[in-house]
This record gives C-alpha cells, structure tokens and sequence, in this order.
C-alpha cells in the first residue's frame, strides 16, 4: 500500500558545458550539479495528513581526452541522494541500463543513495561513430520500510562490455553487449540508445 501524496520543490541547478561536440566529444568537460528541497504533503485518511521535508542532490561529471589518432577515453563520475521522512517507491531513484549502469536489466535497483561511473575507451570511425569497451561501477543505497517490514539494503555491482555508436539518417544509434560477474555469453544484456534531435 502507498498512501497519496504531493510533493513541492524548488532547486538550483549549476551547468559548465567545454565539450566540442555534445554527441560525440573528443575533449573538454561537462559537469552539472543540482539541489532541490520540498514539502512532502501525505494523505493518509481522509481527515488525516502529515508533512515531511524532502532533499535532494544530484551530481554528474564527465571528462573526455584525444589520446591517440582518433581515440578518445571518456570518463563518467555520477551521483544522487535523497534525504528525508516518509519515503516512498515513488520517490527513490531507478537504477541499471543503458544510461547509468550497463550489464543489468533497465531499473533493475532502487535506492534513495546511488552513484555509478561509466569509463569508456572509444576508437572513432567517422565524427560521431566509434566503437568502445567500456568498464561500468555503481552502488545504492535502499532505506528500510518499517511499514512493509522490510530491511535496508546496499551493494556494489559493475559491469563491463563492448559497443558502437553511428550516425545513421534516424539519428545517432548505440548498441552494446554487456555482462555482469558470472554471466556467460548468453546471459549478457543488450543495451539499445536512439539519439535524435528536431
């Protein structure tokens, strides 16, 4: 059971953005950070309800470097954290997949603490299409619900694989083949991206 609720927030948000190309960037930085607070309103009854304050911080820092003739290693550091009473499943973070940890199902992990890297070797075959191997490492964090009765929870996982992006007339398409410690070939997931813009 989930009670209703409504949550208000407002945040900052502070971007520095040196990439020479947003798709496919050879060099520069990007860095963003975010921090919201809010007022959780729960309904629990129908002349009953309580209040709650809600955090939250976000942080995310790339880095790309030319190292070779039409090479170029990317390097990914990623993080999110949510503070506060009266968390709900609607409220914590989805974590695994193509955009955050590879090498597991989309979503798979939940946590209200959760920060990945993503370290990726490209080889460039046109401006923004390569091949890479990558190395993936992340870690969350999920509270206990005394409600459900269930314990908290953490753990670090990584994954580890193969991909290539190009630049086709529907847009930009990454596929990649990723795996998770103690998967064989056949349990490894395929992870699919579709970059388009208008």
């Amino acid at each position: 059971y989930i009670p209703g609720s409504s949550t208000t927030t407002s945040g900052l948000e502070l971007r520095y953005d040196t990439r020479d190309d947003i798709v496919s960037p050879t060099g520069g930085i990007n860095y963003s950070s975010l921090y919201q607070v809010g007022t959780k309103e729960i309904t629990t009854g129908p002349l009953s309800t309580s209040h709650s304050v809600i955090q939250r911080l976000g942080l995310d820092l790339e880095a790309f470097l030319s190292t070779g003739q039409h090479q170029v290693a990317a390097i990914g550091l990623h993080g999110r954290s949510l503070a506060g009473d009266n968390l709900d499943i609607g409220d914590l973070y989805r974590f695994g997949g193509t955009r955050t940890l590879r090498g597991y199902r989309e979503n798979q992990f939940l946590g209200s603490k959760v920060a990945w890297t993503n370290t990726e070797y490209r080889f460039l075959l046109a401006r923004r299409s390569f091949v890479y191997g990558f190395f993936d490492s992340g870690y969350y964090f999920l509270p206990g619900d005394a409600f459900s009765g269930t314990s908290s929870a953490q753990a670090y996982k990584i994954g580890y694989g193969l991909g290539i992006q190009l630049e086709t007339e529907l847009g930009v398409i990454g596929v990649s083949l990723a795996f998770s410690p103690g998967d064989s070939f056949t349990q490894g997931k395929i992870h699919l991206g579709l970059l388009n813009s208008f």
